[in-house]
Protein backbone atom coordinates (compact mmCIF):
# COMPACT_ATOMS: atom_id res chain seq x y z
CA UNK A 1 0.00 0.00 0.00
CA UNK A 2 1.31 3.44 -0.93
CA UNK A 3 1.92 6.18 1.62
CA UNK A 4 -0.87 8.17 0.00
CA UNK A 5 -3.38 5.32 0.45
CA UNK A 6 -2.31 4.87 4.06
CA UNK A 7 -2.96 8.51 4.85
CA UNK A 8 -6.30 8.32 3.01
CA UNK A 9 -7.52 5.59 5.36
CA UNK A 10 -6.11 7.28 8.45
CA UNK A 11 -7.61 10.69 7.62
CA UNK A 12 -11.04 9.29 6.80
CA UNK A 13 -11.08 7.10 9.89
CA UNK A 14 -10.04 9.87 12.26
CA UNK A 15 -12.49 12.29 10.64
CA UNK A 16 -15.43 9.93 11.12
CA UNK A 17 -14.34 9.16 14.69
CA UNK A 18 -14.28 12.88 15.49
CA UNK A 19 -17.71 13.41 13.92
CA UNK A 20 -19.11 10.49 15.93
CA UNK A 21 -18.32 12.24 19.20
CA UNK A 22 -18.79 15.87 18.16
CA UNK A 23 -22.35 15.87 19.51
CA UNK A 24 -21.09 14.68 22.89
CA UNK A 25 -18.54 17.49 22.96
CA UNK A 26 -21.16 20.12 22.11
CA UNK A 27 -23.61 18.90 24.76
CA UNK A 28 -20.85 18.59 27.36
CA UNK A 29 -19.84 22.21 26.75
CA UNK A 30 -23.51 23.17 26.89
CA UNK A 31 -23.94 21.72 30.39
CA UNK A 32 -24.02 24.48 33.04
CA UNK A 33 -21.27 24.66 35.59
CA UNK A 34 -21.69 21.89 38.17
CA UNK A 35 -24.06 19.81 36.04
CA UNK A 36 -23.26 16.30 34.81
CA UNK A 37 -23.85 15.34 31.21
CA UNK A 38 -23.76 11.48 31.16
CA UNK A 39 -22.94 11.06 27.42
CA UNK A 40 -26.11 9.15 26.56
CA UNK A 41 -27.23 11.38 23.64
CA UNK A 42 -30.86 10.69 24.44
CA UNK A 43 -33.56 11.12 27.07
CA UNK A 44 -34.96 7.70 26.21
CA UNK A 45 -35.58 5.74 29.40
CA UNK A 46 -33.63 2.61 28.58
CA UNK A 47 -30.23 4.25 28.07
CA UNK A 48 -29.56 4.65 31.79
CA UNK A 49 -29.88 0.87 32.03
CA UNK A 50 -26.30 0.45 30.79
CA UNK A 51 -24.95 2.89 33.38
CA UNK A 52 -27.01 1.11 36.04
CA UNK A 53 -25.44 -2.26 35.18
CA UNK A 54 -21.99 -0.62 35.32
CA UNK A 55 -22.83 0.73 38.78
CA UNK A 56 -24.16 -2.70 39.78
CA UNK A 57 -20.79 -4.09 38.73
CA UNK A 58 -19.00 -1.99 41.36
CA UNK A 59 -20.42 -4.36 43.97
CA UNK A 60 -18.83 -7.59 45.21
CA UNK A 61 -20.86 -10.03 43.05
CA UNK A 62 -19.92 -11.55 39.71
CA UNK A 63 -23.36 -12.05 38.11
CA UNK A 64 -25.59 -9.33 36.70
CA UNK A 65 -28.68 -8.56 38.75
CA UNK A 66 -31.32 -6.34 37.14
CA UNK A 67 -31.01 -2.94 38.90
CA UNK A 68 -34.61 -1.96 38.11
CA UNK A 69 -36.21 -5.06 39.61
CA UNK A 70 -37.12 -5.30 43.30
CA UNK A 71 -38.12 -8.96 43.34
CA UNK A 72 -35.46 -11.69 43.82
CA UNK A 73 -34.23 -13.22 40.58
CA UNK A 74 -31.37 -15.32 39.23
CA UNK A 75 -28.11 -13.61 38.30
CA UNK A 76 -26.92 -13.70 34.70
CA UNK A 77 -24.05 -12.93 32.34
CA UNK A 78 -26.36 -11.06 29.94
CA UNK A 79 -24.84 -7.63 29.22
CA UNK A 80 -21.75 -8.81 31.09
CA UNK A 81 -19.57 -6.21 29.36
CA UNK A 82 -21.19 -3.45 31.42
CA UNK A 83 -20.81 -5.47 34.60
CA UNK A 84 -17.07 -5.82 33.92
CA UNK A 85 -16.92 -2.10 33.15
CA UNK A 86 -18.23 -1.65 36.68
CA UNK A 87 -15.20 -3.52 38.02
CA UNK A 88 -12.98 -1.18 35.96
CA UNK A 89 -14.88 1.78 37.40
CA UNK A 90 -14.28 0.44 40.90
CA UNK A 91 -10.54 -0.03 40.31
CA UNK A 92 -9.86 3.22 38.45
CA UNK A 93 -12.22 5.51 40.34
CA UNK A 94 -13.85 6.62 37.07
CA UNK A 95 -17.60 7.18 37.17
CA UNK A 96 -20.05 4.93 35.35
CA UNK A 97 -20.73 7.54 32.66
CA UNK A 98 -17.01 8.17 32.10
CA UNK A 99 -16.36 4.44 31.67
CA UNK A 100 -19.36 4.23 29.36
CA UNK A 101 -18.00 7.06 27.16
CA UNK A 102 -14.58 5.43 26.97
CA UNK A 103 -16.15 2.11 25.98
CA UNK A 104 -18.18 3.86 23.27
CA UNK A 105 -14.96 5.40 21.94
CA UNK A 106 -13.17 2.03 22.01
CA UNK A 107 -16.07 0.41 20.16
CA UNK A 108 -16.15 3.12 17.50
CA UNK A 109 -12.39 2.98 16.98
CA UNK A 110 -12.48 -0.82 16.80
CA UNK A 111 -15.22 -0.76 14.16
CA UNK A 112 -13.35 1.71 11.97
CA UNK A 113 -9.96 0.01 12.31
CA UNK A 114 -11.17 -3.56 11.74
CA UNK A 115 -13.27 -2.50 8.73
CA UNK A 116 -10.25 -0.74 7.23
CA UNK A 117 -7.99 -3.73 7.91
CA UNK A 118 -10.45 -6.27 6.47
CA UNK A 119 -10.86 -4.24 3.29
CA UNK A 120 -7.13 -3.73 2.84
CA UNK A 121 -6.54 -7.46 3.39
CA UNK A 122 -9.05 -8.84 0.92
CA UNK A 123 -9.59 -6.37 -1.94
CA UNK A 124 -7.22 -4.33 -4.13
CA UNK A 125 -6.05 -0.99 -2.75
CA UNK A 126 -8.03 1.19 -5.18
CA UNK A 127 -11.22 -0.78 -4.54
CA UNK A 128 -10.58 -0.73 -0.78
CA UNK A 129 -10.39 3.08 -0.82
CA UNK A 130 -13.79 3.25 -2.53
CA UNK A 131 -15.20 0.67 -0.13
CA UNK A 132 -13.99 2.61 2.93
CA UNK A 133 -15.46 5.80 1.45
CA UNK A 134 -18.84 4.10 1.02
CA UNK A 135 -18.66 2.35 4.41
CA UNK A 136 -18.23 5.63 6.26
CA UNK A 137 -20.35 8.01 4.19
CA UNK A 138 -23.38 6.25 2.68
CA UNK A 139 -26.61 7.34 4.33
CA UNK A 140 -30.14 5.87 4.20
CA UNK A 141 -32.57 7.07 1.57
CA UNK A 142 -34.53 10.11 2.85
CA UNK A 143 -37.57 9.33 5.00
CA UNK A 144 -40.81 11.01 4.01
CA UNK A 145 -43.86 11.37 6.24
CA UNK A 146 -46.92 13.62 5.88
CA UNK A 147 -45.13 15.86 3.39
CA UNK A 148 -42.08 16.36 5.61
CA UNK A 149 -38.66 15.18 4.45
CA UNK A 150 -36.35 13.56 7.02
CA UNK A 151 -39.02 13.62 9.73
CA UNK A 152 -38.10 10.03 10.55
CA UNK A 153 -34.91 8.08 10.26
CA UNK A 154 -32.71 9.63 12.93
CA UNK A 155 -33.96 7.50 15.80
CA UNK A 156 -36.00 4.95 13.83
CA UNK A 157 -35.88 2.61 11.88
CA UNK A 158 -34.49 1.18 14.20
CA UNK A 159 -32.68 3.40 16.65
CA UNK A 160 -29.10 4.20 15.65
CA UNK A 161 -28.33 1.46 13.12
CA UNK A 162 -28.84 3.41 9.90
CA UNK A 163 -27.40 6.92 9.93
CA UNK A 164 -23.68 6.83 9.13
CA UNK A 165 -22.22 8.70 12.12
CA UNK A 166 -24.68 7.22 14.60
CA UNK A 167 -23.98 3.61 13.63
CA UNK A 168 -20.30 4.22 14.43
CA UNK A 169 -20.44 6.37 17.56
CA UNK A 170 -23.92 6.12 19.06
CA UNK A 171 -24.56 2.41 19.14
CA UNK A 172 -24.22 0.95 22.65
CA UNK A 173 -20.69 -0.37 23.30
CA UNK A 174 -21.77 -4.01 23.48
CA UNK A 175 -22.86 -3.80 19.81
CA UNK A 176 -19.76 -1.99 18.51
CA UNK A 177 -17.17 -3.89 20.57
CA UNK A 178 -18.74 -7.27 19.72
CA UNK A 179 -18.91 -6.29 16.04
CA UNK A 180 -15.32 -5.10 16.03
CA UNK A 181 -14.02 -8.24 17.78
CA UNK A 182 -15.98 -10.42 15.34
CA UNK A 183 -14.33 -8.71 12.36
CA UNK A 184 -10.96 -9.00 14.10
CA UNK A 185 -11.51 -12.75 14.47
CA UNK A 186 -12.34 -12.88 10.76
CA UNK A 187 -9.06 -11.17 9.94
CA UNK A 188 -7.30 -14.04 11.67
CA UNK A 189 -9.35 -16.94 10.32
CA UNK A 190 -9.33 -15.66 6.72
CA UNK A 191 -5.57 -15.11 6.68
CA UNK A 192 -4.51 -17.61 4.01
CA UNK A 193 -0.78 -17.55 4.81
CA UNK A 194 0.67 -20.71 6.32
CA UNK A 195 2.61 -19.00 9.11
CA UNK A 196 1.30 -19.68 12.67
CA UNK A 197 -1.94 -20.96 11.19
CA UNK A 198 -3.19 -22.81 14.28
CA UNK A 199 -2.22 -20.01 16.65
CA UNK A 200 -4.32 -17.66 14.52
CA UNK A 201 -7.18 -20.15 14.54
CA UNK A 202 -7.16 -20.49 18.33
CA UNK A 203 -6.92 -16.72 18.83
CA UNK A 204 -9.78 -16.20 16.34
CA UNK A 205 -11.89 -18.73 18.26
CA UNK A 206 -11.16 -16.97 21.57
CA UNK A 207 -12.09 -13.57 20.11
CA UNK A 208 -15.28 -15.05 18.63
CA UNK A 209 -16.27 -16.51 22.00
CA UNK A 210 -15.62 -13.21 23.81
CA UNK A 211 -17.56 -11.28 21.16
CA UNK A 212 -20.43 -13.74 21.47
CA UNK A 213 -20.64 -13.31 25.24
CA UNK A 214 -20.62 -9.51 24.85
CA UNK A 215 -23.34 -9.58 22.19
CA UNK A 216 -24.17 -12.79 20.28
CA UNK A 217 -25.81 -11.47 17.12
CA UNK A 218 -22.68 -10.53 15.09
CA UNK A 219 -21.09 -13.87 15.99
CA UNK A 220 -24.22 -15.84 15.14
CA UNK A 221 -24.84 -14.22 11.76
CA UNK A 222 -21.18 -14.18 10.76
CA UNK A 223 -20.89 -17.82 11.85
CA UNK A 224 -23.83 -18.83 9.67
CA UNK A 225 -22.38 -16.91 6.72
CA UNK A 226 -18.87 -18.29 7.20
CA UNK A 227 -20.11 -21.86 7.63
CA UNK A 228 -22.27 -21.60 4.49
CA UNK A 229 -19.38 -20.08 2.51
CA UNK A 230 -16.92 -22.75 3.63
CA UNK A 231 -19.45 -25.46 2.80
CA UNK A 232 -20.07 -24.08 -0.70
CA UNK A 233 -16.34 -23.65 -1.29
CA UNK A 234 -15.43 -27.16 -0.15
CA UNK A 235 -18.19 -28.75 -2.23
CA UNK A 236 -17.00 -26.80 -5.28
CA UNK A 237 -13.41 -27.94 -4.74
CA UNK A 238 -14.59 -31.50 -4.28
CA UNK A 239 -16.47 -31.41 -7.58
CA UNK A 240 -13.73 -29.65 -9.56
CA UNK A 241 -10.51 -30.91 -7.96
CA UNK A 242 -11.79 -34.17 -6.43
CA UNK A 243 -10.42 -33.38 -2.97
CA UNK A 244 -11.32 -31.87 0.40
CA UNK A 245 -9.26 -29.25 2.21
CA UNK A 246 -9.29 -31.13 5.53
CA UNK A 247 -7.11 -28.61 7.34
CA UNK A 248 -9.42 -25.72 6.42
CA UNK A 249 -12.44 -27.76 7.43
CA UNK A 250 -10.94 -28.52 10.84
CA UNK A 251 -9.93 -24.88 11.37
CA UNK A 252 -13.46 -23.77 10.48
CA UNK A 253 -14.97 -26.25 12.93
CA UNK A 254 -12.77 -24.96 15.76
CA UNK A 255 -13.56 -21.34 14.92
CA UNK A 256 -17.31 -21.83 14.53
CA UNK A 257 -17.57 -24.04 17.62
CA UNK A 258 -16.36 -21.16 19.81
CA UNK A 259 -19.07 -18.87 18.47
CA UNK A 260 -21.73 -21.57 18.82
CA UNK A 261 -20.69 -22.14 22.44
CA UNK A 262 -21.11 -18.44 23.25
CA UNK A 263 -24.49 -18.23 21.52
CA UNK A 264 -25.79 -21.36 23.26
CA UNK A 265 -24.55 -20.07 26.61
CA UNK A 266 -26.43 -16.80 26.15
CA UNK A 267 -29.51 -18.73 24.98
CA UNK A 268 -29.32 -20.74 28.20
CA UNK A 269 -29.22 -17.48 30.16
CA UNK A 270 -32.48 -16.26 28.61
CA UNK A 271 -33.98 -19.67 29.41
CA UNK A 272 -33.66 -18.76 33.10
CA UNK A 273 -36.92 -16.91 32.58
CA UNK A 274 -38.06 -13.56 33.88
CA UNK A 275 -36.50 -11.01 33.76
CA UNK A 276 -33.92 -12.40 31.30
CA UNK A 277 -36.59 -13.45 28.81
CA UNK A 278 -38.22 -10.01 28.56
CA UNK A 279 -36.54 -9.30 25.21
CA UNK A 280 -38.82 -11.85 23.56
CA UNK A 281 -41.39 -9.09 22.97
CA UNK A 282 -39.10 -7.86 20.19
CA UNK A 283 -39.79 -10.95 18.09
CA UNK A 284 -43.54 -10.37 17.99
CA UNK A 285 -43.21 -6.65 17.32
CA UNK A 286 -40.37 -6.34 14.80
CA UNK A 287 -41.19 -9.53 12.89
CA UNK A 288 -44.80 -8.48 12.40
CA UNK A 289 -46.26 -5.99 9.92
CA UNK A 290 -45.57 -3.07 12.27
CA UNK A 291 -41.85 -3.83 12.07
CA UNK A 292 -41.83 -2.92 8.33
CA UNK A 293 -38.57 -4.84 7.84
CA UNK A 294 -38.84 -5.37 4.09
CA UNK A 295 -39.50 -1.66 3.54
CA UNK A 296 -37.21 -0.06 6.08
CA UNK A 297 -34.10 -2.23 5.81
CA UNK A 298 -33.54 -1.65 2.05
CA UNK A 299 -34.35 2.02 2.66
CA UNK A 300 -31.75 2.08 5.42
CA UNK A 301 -29.04 0.64 3.16
CA UNK A 302 -29.39 3.52 0.72
CA UNK A 303 -27.29 3.38 -2.43
CA UNK A 304 -25.21 0.50 -1.05
CA UNK A 305 -27.88 -2.07 -1.95
CA UNK A 306 -28.10 -1.44 -5.74
CA UNK A 307 -24.33 -1.00 -6.03
CA UNK A 308 -23.74 -4.22 -4.07
CA UNK A 309 -26.09 -6.08 -6.41
CA UNK A 310 -23.87 -4.95 -9.30
CA UNK A 311 -20.77 -6.12 -7.43
CA UNK A 312 -22.47 -9.45 -6.76
CA UNK A 313 -22.11 -10.32 -10.45
CA UNK A 314 -18.35 -10.73 -10.16
CA UNK A 315 -16.98 -14.26 -10.26
CA UNK A 316 -16.20 -15.84 -6.88
CA UNK A 317 -12.62 -17.10 -6.84
CA UNK A 318 -12.02 -17.84 -3.13
CA UNK A 319 -13.79 -18.82 0.05
CA UNK A 320 -13.55 -15.18 1.19
CA UNK A 321 -15.46 -14.11 -1.94
CA UNK A 322 -18.19 -16.60 -1.09
CA UNK A 323 -18.24 -15.42 2.51
CA UNK A 324 -18.40 -11.69 1.72
CA UNK A 325 -21.39 -12.26 -0.57
CA UNK A 326 -23.35 -14.33 1.96
CA UNK A 327 -22.43 -12.04 4.85
CA UNK A 328 -23.48 -8.92 2.93
CA UNK A 329 -26.99 -10.23 2.26
CA UNK A 330 -27.35 -12.26 5.46
CA UNK A 331 -29.93 -9.84 6.84
CA UNK A 332 -32.24 -10.47 3.89
CA UNK A 333 -31.42 -14.19 3.72
CA UNK A 334 -32.08 -14.88 7.42
CA UNK A 335 -35.08 -12.57 7.92
CA UNK A 336 -37.65 -15.15 6.70
CA UNK A 337 -36.39 -17.55 9.39
CA UNK A 338 -36.13 -14.97 12.19
CA UNK A 339 -39.32 -15.97 13.99
CA UNK A 340 -38.40 -19.68 13.86
CA UNK A 341 -35.02 -18.76 15.34
CA UNK A 342 -36.74 -16.65 18.04
CA UNK A 343 -34.85 -13.57 16.86
CA UNK A 344 -36.08 -10.09 16.02
CA UNK A 345 -35.30 -9.12 12.44
CA UNK A 346 -33.53 -5.95 13.48
CA UNK A 347 -31.10 -8.01 15.58
CA UNK A 348 -30.11 -9.99 12.49
CA UNK A 349 -28.96 -6.85 10.69
CA UNK A 350 -26.60 -5.88 13.54
CA UNK A 351 -23.81 -8.12 12.25
CA UNK A 352 -21.74 -5.39 10.54
CA UNK A 353 -23.29 -6.12 7.12
CA UNK A 354 -22.31 -2.57 6.11
CA UNK A 355 -18.73 -3.81 5.75
CA UNK A 356 -19.24 -6.55 3.12
CA UNK A 357 -21.95 -4.51 1.40
CA UNK A 358 -19.46 -1.66 1.00
CA UNK A 359 -16.88 -4.05 -0.44
CA UNK A 360 -19.34 -5.41 -3.00
CA UNK A 361 -20.60 -1.91 -3.78
CA UNK A 362 -17.02 -0.74 -4.37
CA UNK A 363 -16.52 -3.59 -6.83
CA UNK A 364 -19.78 -2.55 -8.51
CA UNK A 365 -18.54 1.03 -8.83
CA UNK A 366 -15.15 -0.15 -10.11
CA UNK A 367 -16.69 -2.42 -12.76
CA UNK A 368 -19.02 0.31 -13.99
CA UNK A 369 -16.15 2.80 -14.27
CA UNK A 370 -14.07 0.29 -16.21
CA UNK A 371 -16.89 -0.09 -18.74
CA UNK A 372 -17.43 3.66 -19.04
CA UNK A 373 -13.70 4.39 -19.26
CA UNK A 374 -13.29 2.05 -22.22
CA UNK A 375 -15.86 4.05 -24.16
CA UNK A 376 -15.27 7.57 -22.87
CA UNK A 377 -12.49 8.29 -20.35
CA UNK A 378 -13.58 11.91 -19.85
CA UNK A 379 -17.13 10.83 -19.07
CA UNK A 380 -15.82 8.29 -16.56
CA UNK A 381 -13.85 11.01 -14.76
CA UNK A 382 -16.89 13.30 -14.71
CA UNK A 383 -19.18 10.55 -13.39
CA UNK A 384 -16.67 9.69 -10.68
CA UNK A 385 -16.32 13.30 -9.55
CA UNK A 386 -20.04 14.07 -9.64
CA UNK A 387 -21.03 10.76 -8.02
CA UNK A 388 -18.52 11.12 -5.21
CA UNK A 389 -19.53 14.76 -4.72
CA UNK A 390 -23.21 13.86 -4.46
CA UNK A 391 -22.49 11.19 -1.84
CA UNK A 392 -20.43 13.67 0.20
CA UNK A 393 -23.09 16.39 -0.13
CA UNK A 394 -25.90 14.03 0.84
CA UNK A 395 -23.81 12.81 3.78
CA UNK A 396 -23.26 16.39 4.93
CA UNK A 397 -26.98 17.26 4.71
CA UNK A 398 -28.23 14.08 6.36
CA UNK A 399 -25.56 14.14 9.08
CA UNK A 400 -26.20 17.82 9.86
CA UNK A 401 -29.95 17.26 10.17
CA UNK A 402 -29.44 14.16 12.31
CA UNK A 403 -26.97 15.96 14.59
CA UNK A 404 -29.26 18.98 14.86
CA UNK A 405 -32.16 16.73 15.81
CA UNK A 406 -30.15 15.08 18.58
CA UNK A 407 -28.54 18.22 19.95
CA UNK A 408 -31.72 20.31 19.84
CA UNK A 409 -33.66 17.55 21.61
CA UNK A 410 -31.14 17.63 24.45
CA UNK A 411 -30.60 21.40 24.53
CA UNK A 412 -33.21 21.99 27.26
CA UNK A 413 -31.93 20.96 30.67
CA UNK A 414 -34.14 17.92 31.14
CA UNK A 415 -33.80 16.19 34.49
CA UNK A 416 -32.71 12.90 32.93
CA UNK A 417 -30.37 14.53 30.40
CA UNK A 418 -28.32 16.67 32.80
CA UNK A 419 -27.87 15.87 36.49
CA UNK A 420 -28.05 19.05 38.57
CA UNK A 421 -25.84 19.84 41.59
CA UNK A 422 -28.82 19.36 43.95
CA UNK A 423 -29.50 15.92 42.47
CA UNK A 424 -25.81 15.03 42.70
CA UNK A 425 -25.81 16.04 46.38
CA UNK A 426 -28.87 13.88 47.05
CA UNK A 427 -27.27 10.96 45.20
CA UNK A 428 -24.12 11.45 47.28
CA UNK A 429 -26.23 11.24 50.45
CA UNK A 430 -27.77 7.96 49.30
CA UNK A 431 -24.37 6.59 48.35
CA UNK A 432 -23.14 7.26 51.88
CA UNK A 433 -26.24 6.43 53.92
CA UNK A 434 -28.08 3.65 52.09
CA UNK A 435 -27.22 -0.03 52.01
CA UNK A 436 -26.56 -1.69 48.64
CA UNK A 437 -29.79 -2.71 46.89
CA UNK A 438 -31.93 -0.39 49.04
CA UNK A 439 -35.33 0.06 47.41
CA UNK A 440 -36.44 3.62 46.64
CA UNK A 441 -39.79 4.99 45.54
CA UNK A 442 -39.39 7.99 43.25
CA UNK A 443 -40.82 9.40 40.01
CA UNK A 444 -40.12 7.91 36.60
CA UNK A 445 -37.21 10.23 35.82
CA UNK A 446 -35.23 9.49 38.95
CA UNK A 447 -36.33 5.84 38.99
CA UNK A 448 -34.34 5.56 35.78
CA UNK A 449 -31.43 7.75 36.92
CA UNK A 450 -30.71 6.74 40.52
CA UNK A 451 -29.47 3.15 39.91
CA UNK A 452 -27.03 4.56 37.34
CA UNK A 453 -25.20 6.53 40.06
CA UNK A 454 -25.69 4.56 43.28
CA UNK A 455 -26.32 0.88 44.01
CA UNK A 456 -30.02 1.09 44.78
CA UNK A 457 -33.14 -0.36 43.19
CA UNK A 458 -36.22 1.42 41.93
CA UNK A 459 -39.63 0.22 40.78
CA UNK A 460 -40.65 2.00 37.56
CA UNK A 461 -37.28 2.99 36.11
CA UNK A 462 -37.13 0.52 33.22
CA UNK A 463 -40.47 -0.27 31.54
CA UNK A 464 -39.08 -3.15 29.41
CA UNK A 465 -38.58 -5.04 32.70
CA UNK A 466 -42.32 -5.51 32.96
CA UNK A 467 -43.88 -8.61 31.47
CA UNK A 468 -46.91 -6.62 30.36
CA UNK A 469 -47.81 -2.96 29.93
CA UNK A 470 -50.78 -3.11 32.31
CA UNK A 471 -48.53 -3.94 35.27
CA UNK A 472 -46.23 -1.06 34.44
CA UNK A 473 -49.09 1.45 34.17
CA UNK A 474 -50.51 0.16 37.48
CA UNK A 475 -47.20 0.77 39.27
CA UNK A 476 -46.85 4.21 37.66
CA UNK A 477 -50.30 5.15 38.98
CA UNK A 478 -49.50 3.80 42.44
CA UNK A 479 -46.21 5.70 42.53
CA UNK A 480 -47.87 8.92 41.40
CA UNK A 481 -50.57 8.65 44.05
CA UNK A 482 -48.02 7.84 46.73
CA UNK A 483 -45.68 10.75 45.88
CA UNK A 484 -48.56 13.23 45.60
CA UNK A 485 -49.86 12.02 48.99
CA UNK A 486 -53.32 11.43 47.54
CA UNK A 487 -53.10 7.78 48.55
CA UNK A 488 -54.64 7.08 51.98
CA UNK A 489 -52.00 6.45 54.62
CA UNK A 490 -53.14 2.90 55.28
CA UNK A 491 -52.82 2.02 51.59
CA UNK A 492 -49.49 3.84 51.39
CA UNK A 493 -48.14 1.76 54.28
CA UNK A 494 -49.23 -1.43 52.56
CA UNK A 495 -47.51 -0.32 49.35
CA UNK A 496 -44.26 0.47 51.15
CA UNK A 497 -44.34 -2.93 52.86
CA UNK A 498 -45.20 -4.77 49.65
CA UNK A 499 -42.32 -3.11 47.80
CA UNK A 500 -39.98 -3.46 50.85
CA UNK A 501 -39.15 0.23 50.49
CA UNK A 502 -36.25 1.84 52.36
CA UNK A 503 -36.34 5.45 51.09
CA UNK A 504 -38.60 7.89 49.28
CA UNK A 505 -36.91 10.36 46.92
CA UNK A 506 -39.16 13.26 45.89
CA UNK A 507 -39.15 16.67 44.28
CA UNK A 508 -38.41 19.19 47.01
CA UNK A 509 -40.98 21.63 45.60
CA UNK A 510 -43.81 19.07 45.64
CA UNK A 511 -45.09 20.13 49.06
CA UNK A 512 -44.92 16.66 50.56
CA UNK A 513 -43.64 18.14 53.82
CA UNK A 514 -47.10 19.67 54.27
CA UNK A 515 -48.75 16.27 53.68
CA UNK A 516 -46.54 13.83 55.59
CA UNK A 517 -47.05 10.13 56.11
CA UNK A 518 -46.37 9.18 59.73
CA UNK A 519 -44.22 6.19 58.79
CA UNK A 520 -41.76 8.43 56.87
CA UNK A 521 -39.11 10.65 58.43
CA UNK A 522 -37.21 13.30 56.39
CA UNK A 523 -33.47 12.64 56.45
CA UNK A 524 -32.17 14.92 53.70
CA UNK A 525 -33.34 18.09 51.99
CA UNK A 526 -32.01 20.70 49.61
CA UNK A 527 -33.61 23.20 47.23
CA UNK A 528 -34.70 20.49 44.78
CA UNK A 529 -34.83 17.17 46.58
CA UNK A 530 -36.24 15.69 49.76
CA UNK A 531 -35.35 12.18 50.91
CA UNK A 532 -37.41 10.32 53.52
CA UNK A 533 -36.57 7.10 55.34
CA UNK A 534 -39.21 4.46 56.00
CA UNK A 535 -39.75 3.73 59.69
CA UNK A 536 -40.01 -0.01 60.28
Amino acid sequence: MTQRSRWYFIAFGIGMFALAFLQDAILRMHAPSGYIYPYLLTTFHSKYYYLAVITEGTGPGWLVSMPYLITPHAGSIIHYLYFLLGKISLITGLTAYQVYLISRMIGAGLLIWTAMAFMKRHIPSAVARTAFFLYLLVQPWPFWNNGNLFVQGFNHWVWETGEAVRRIGMLPPHATISGGLTVLSLLLITDLTKRLVWWRTILAAILSFIAGIIYPMPVFVVGVAYGAAMGCWQITRRIVQKKWERGEILRSIVYLSAGVAAVLLLRQETAKGYPWSVWEWEVAYFNGPQGQFWLRYPQQLGILLPLALVGLMRKSVSVVDWFVRIWAFSGLLLAPFATSLHLATYRIIQAQQWLPLSMLAAYGVHDMFVLIRKRNPRLAAAVRTIGGGLIVAYFAVYTSLAAYRVVSALWPYYRNAYISPDEQAAISYLRTNSKPDSIIITDMYMSNVLPAFVRVRTVIGYPPNYQNEADFQRDVSLTSAFLSRTMPEQDARKLVDAWRTDFVYADGSSGIAQRPYTFLVPVYRNNSVVIERVIR
